[in-house]
């Protein structure tokens, strides 16, 4: 049954299983390991991101860059409305230079980039 009402933690609460990609280059599209809520890409150029699988209503994914060598590389994000790509804050692709990151929330099977930090 369903979790309503509200609910209070005295703990940390922990997202899923972090997914490592190195040296990623390109366009890329992520297939998500079971559970991992948390990516990292380091990067040794320019990265074009498509699609991360396992958008499903609710997910929470966050996202992070760091660069393995070739800074500074740029990450960009493709706006799509398409399952398992990203609704990108103002329909426009999402740049991140350098190191930096986003978190994203599934509506449907999409995801939509909520926060972004440069």
């Amino acid at each position: 049954s369903p979790w309503t009402g509200e609910h209070k933690f005295n703990a940390d609460v922990f997202l899923g299983t972090l997914q490592t990609l190195s040296n990623q280059s390109g366009a890329i599209n992520i297939t998500r390991t079971a559970g991992a809520m948390r990516i990292l890409v380091t990067s040794t150029n320019d990265i074009t991101l498509g699609t991360v699988s396992g958008a499903s209503e609710g997910n929470i994914l966050c996202f992070e860059h760091a660069e393995a060598s070739g800074a500074p590389n740029t990450v960009t994000v493709t706006h799509s409305t398409a399952d398992d790509a990203f609704s990108c804050p103002g329909s426009v692709n999402l740049a991140i230079v350098g190191r930096g990151s986003f978190i994203a929330v599934a509506r449907g099977n999409n995801w939509k980039i909520l926060a972004t930090t440069n």
